[in-house]
Formats: structure tokens, C-alpha cells, sequence
């Protein structure tokens, strides 16, 4: 809040069906913003809300799609736009929502910024369209990564029109002090971790292949993986047929997704295509030596050697050395974990991610420019 405790302004928050680490950032920017005298209101589809974070109320029931479906997009249009009226930015994450709230900002004449949290190496020419009708209709373009900014210059969105504003998070004075036999874990053996939604993209089945190998060796240890997805059934598969039942757990979605990482000697991010990687953010302020892909985002993250080790994608050996090489030298894992905090503190905080928000919802508010319509 100001310091009188009133609301400067308000943004309408609009998301599409989604979990991880998309819905925990706007959790974070609500909050942080309500501090600072910005009121927050999420629209987004109420009938995903229970897989949703516990921290995200859904005051407009926008029934936005993964997909496009034209009735459904209508009466998601209708309901943002008349939302909007009563707000002085409209926040659109990702290219459907920012579909919608482009339509929306144009009818209710509310100026519109979004996020692209991630770009997917190839669009369909559809959505393509779509992404270009969006642009058209947003006053700015935030990319959550030079990687992101990069691909969306490459696919016609104007370089001035688009601004990098890194994903935040907050850096805890200490680790928190959970132990592993409150979660169902062994205190004495190597903990793998690994966290986000159960999609072919996060690339876990890669991960499952590599703990197989770190298995193959004496080190005693197992795997975690907190989130939901399709590929859940097919993960639980193939680790039953190499062998790792015993040693590899799908927990499914867990509320405080911090209290696992904490307990983790290494957290895994394996992903074949990543915007920026949160959960290697969130793990790097926590402490824990983290190993990733190479791939979009993430080498921004992360110094390869320095602040967490790197991988090339899909490359299942060079992802279970790196993990037989931490298991195997805790005195790397605490240097790799200590520097990776030291960056986030230093890099990636979540003031510094509101401070450029709040700098840009200001912008975005007043300016005298007319709405574009997402179309023409």
C-alpha cells in the first residue's frame, strides 16, 4: 500500500489454463503489488482453478482455452473487456490470453501489456497471426529473457516494443529448516529434484533416463518430481520398466513447492525449451546447487561452473555425470549453491522484477496513445 494505505490504480491479471511456475510469478506480482498501491483482479478459467497455486483467486471466470475455440473466445472477450473498464492496465501472460485481452483491450479502450513467458521454436501459421493481431494491440511486449525477446524479434514483433524484465524471486534470509522425513524422505541419500508441469517440453523423461545411469553407479539415492501433467502415466512407465519404482516418486502438485526444494541435495532442470526457468531461479535462492539445459533462457540463469552446471538438451549422459559429479563432491554443491544464491540476490530479485513492473504499468496507464485493435 502508499503510505495512506489507498489504491493508486488496479490491472486485471489475465491467464490461461496453466500451473507452475507462470501462476506462482503472478501470485508473486499480485502480492507485491498491492503493496504498492496497485490492486490486482485475475481473470482466467475458473474450472482449472483447483490445479491452480492456492495463492491466485479467479475474480472473472474468462473461460480462456489452451486452444483456440471461437465461442469460448467470445465470451472470454466479453467478460475481460467489461472487467477491464474498472482497471488501468490489462496484464495478458502468454499468447492466448494475450488474444483475449487484446480483443478486450480494444473494446473497453484499457491499454494492454504482455508477458511472453516462453516462445515455442515453431508457430503454426495460425498462430503466428495470432501473435502479430496481439502485438498490434499491446502497448509493450515484456520478455522474460533476452532468449524470449530474441525469438519474438525473429518472428516480426518490433525490437522497440519489446522489453526484458527477468522473472524475480524472493531470496530467504536462510534455507528453510524442513526435514526430509516430514516429506516421506531418507536423510541419507542423494536427493534429485525436480520441478514443473509433467509436459514432453520440461523434458523429465530425459531426467528419468539419467538417474538411471547415476543409479547404475554405488551412490545411493532418488528422484522427486512435484508437479502435474499429461506425461504423468508415461513417466511412472518408464521408470517401472528400467528398474526405478523404488526410487523414483511423482508427487504430484504441492502447495509449498520452496519446503521441497530446500530438502534436495541437486535440483534437475531438463527442459528441452525453457523462457527463463523459475524453478532453477527458485532453487539458486534457496541454496541448492541446480543442473540445466543450455537451452533459451536459462544459461542467463545460470554461469556454467560458477553458479550451477549445463547441460546440452536431451543429452541423458552429460546430465547424469553432472549429477554423479555433485553426488560425489558436496564441497562443489555447496560452492555452486552458495554463488547461485548470491546471483539471484543480485540479479533476479522479486523487487527488482516489481520495480520494472510497476514502472511499466505507470507508462502504460498514461499514456495518451489510442487503443490498435488486434485486428485489421
Amino acid at each position: 500500500m502508499t503510505d495512506d494505505g489507498a489504491i493508486r490504480f488496479s490491472v486485471l491479471q489475465v491467464l490461461r489454463p496453466a500451473a507452475g511456475g507462470m501462476l506462482r510469478h503472478v501470485a508473486d506480482v499480485c502480492d507485491g503489488m498491492r503493496a504498492r498501491g496497485i490492486a490486482c483482479t485475475v481473470a482466467g478459467p475458473t474450472v482449472h482453478l483447483p490445479t491452480w497455486a492456492d495463492r491466485i483467486s479467479v475474480a472473472v471466470d474468462a473461460p480462456i482455452r489452451g486452444s483456440f475455440h471461437p465461442a469460448g473466445d467470445l465470451i472470454a472477450i466479453a467478460r475481460v473487456a467489461r472487467a477491464a473498464r474498472s482497471h488501468g492496465v490489462i496484464h495478458a501472460h502468454g499468447l492466448r490470453a494475450a488474444w483475449i485481452g487484446g480483443w478486450a483491450a480494444c473494446l473497453s479502450r484499457t491499454p494492454m501489456v504482455m508477458t511472453a513467458h516462453n516462445v515455442p521454436g515453431r508457430l503454426t501459421a495460425s498462430r503466428r497471426w495470432a501473435l502479430k493481431r496481439s502485438v498490434l494491440a499491446a502497448r509493450a511486449v515484456v520478455a522474460v529473457s533476452g532468449a524470449v525477446a530474441d525469438r519474438l524479434v525473429h518472428l516480426g514483433v518490433p525490437a522497440q516494443k519489446v522489453t526484458v524484465v527477468p522473472n524475480g524471486v524472493r531470496v530467504p534470509a536462510s534455507r528453510p529448516a524442513q526435514q526430509r522425513g516430514d516429506l516421506g524422505l531418507s536423510p541419507d541419500r542423494f536427493v534429485v529434484m525436480g520441478a514443473g508441469r509433467l509436459a514432453p517440453e520440461k523434458g523429465f523423461d530425459v531426467l528419468i533416463e539419467a538417474f538411471g545411469r547415476l543409479r547404475h553407479t554405488s551412490i545411493a539415492a532418488d528422484l522427486v518430481l512435484c508437479g502435474a501433467g499429461p506425461e504423468r502415466d508415461r513417466l511412472l512407465a518408464q521408470a517401472a520398466a528400467t528398474g526405478l519404482t523404488d526410487h523414483v516418486r511423482l508427487v504430484g502438485h504441492v502447495p509449498e513447492l520452496a519446503a521441497w526444494l530446500a530438502v534436495a541435495d541437486a535440483v534437475a532442470v531438463p527442459s528441452r525449451m525453457e523462457g527463463q526457468g523459475l524453478v532453477a531461479l527458485e532453487s539458486m535462492a534457496l541454496g541448492v546447487a541446480v543442473v540445466a539445459s543450455g537451452v533459451g533462457g536459462l544459461p542467463e540463469v545460470i554461469e556454467d561452473g560458477l553458479t550451477g552446471l549445463l547441460v546440452p538438451p536431451e543429452d541423458p549422459v552429460a546430465l547424469a555425470d553432472a549429477l554423479i559429479r555433485l553426488a560425489q563432491d558436496p564441497v562443489l554443491r555447496t560452492r555452486l549453491g552458495e554463488a547461485g544464491r548470491e546471483r539471484v540476490h543480485a540479479h533476479f530479485s522479486l523487487d527488482a522484477m516489481l520495480d520494472r513492473l510497476e514502472s511499466l504499468y505507470e507508462t502504460t496507464r498514461k499514456s495518451l496513445q489510442g487503443n490498435v485493435p488486434p485486428a485489421g
